[in-house]
């Protein structure tokens, strides 16, 4: 038999195979949802959930002989990458109120410029470069990219944040996430391993935001604390 394998091996020596399958999750295999849109700025997100608890004593007992439960709150943070003042507010807004028309403007005016100069820049960049080829280019970075500078305007609301009852979800994804339907498979350890999940937090309520200014050229950061009401729901 080993013979036989060493042979194997000797005629087909570029055959790859994983002999360690991955087993755990990373960083790598995360990906984080404000409800249904991808959070691709997001560098890091943490919570807790804290669970009131109250020990009843009987007579004499030096232990407590029963636990009464109450209420539960979930707490964390997440931050960002810097990039807009108005990320992830205009996100909110999406989200808790369904406006797609900001989504739309921008996309209709880099469609408008797309189809109209996309056959030339490709028509430039073949002959080589060229001040033709520059100047397109650069239009289509300013088109893309460049945007007018925002006039600060002081807030005219109470609240910071947005003031929504049922605040929003987030959802995180743990790996090449499959819908698996568990009762129908055999429960051994080879059905679940390296299937991935899926982890929620329900009614999120942001509460605080801060930004960090690293001087040595690390991005800027915006770090948010929020609240939540559950974890995990069926």
């Amino acid at each position: 038999m080993n013979s036989q394998l060493n042979k194997f091996l000797a005629q087909n020596r570029t055959v790859n195979y994983e002999r360690f399958p991955a087993e755990y999750f990373s960083g790598g295999d995360i990906k984080i949802y404000f409800k249904d849109v991808f959070l691709d700025e997001c560098t890091s997100l943490q919570f807790s959930l804290t669970e009131q608890l109250m020990p009843v004593y009987g007579y004499n007992s030096h232990t407590f002989d029963d636990v009464l439960r109450g209420s539960r709150i979930i707490q964390g943070s997440f931050r960002i990458n810097f990039k807009d003042r108005g990320y992830l507010s205009g996100l909110l807004d999406h989200i808790l109120t369904g406006d797609q028309e900001m989504l739309k403007e921008d996309v209709r005016k880099n469609e408008k410029i797309m189809a109209e100069d996309v056959d030339k820049l490709y028509m430039y960049a073949e002959e080589g470069w060229s001040r033709e080829f520059d100047f397109m280019s650069q239009k289509f970075e300013d088109a893309i990219w460049k945007q007018e500078t925002p006039q600060t305007q002081p807030r005219t609301n109470n609240t910071f944040f947005p003031d929504s009852k049922d605040g929003f979800d987030i959802t995180i994804t743990y790996g090449p996430y499959q819908d698996v339907n568990y009762a129908n498979v055999e429960r051994n350890y080879q059905d679940f391993v390296n299937k991935g999940t899926v982890k929620a937090v329900y009614g999120v309520q942001l509460q605080s935001v801060s930004q960090l200014l690293d001087l040595s050229g690390q991005p800027v950061q915006e770090e948010y604390t929020f609240i939540a009401k559950d974890l995990d729901k069926e």
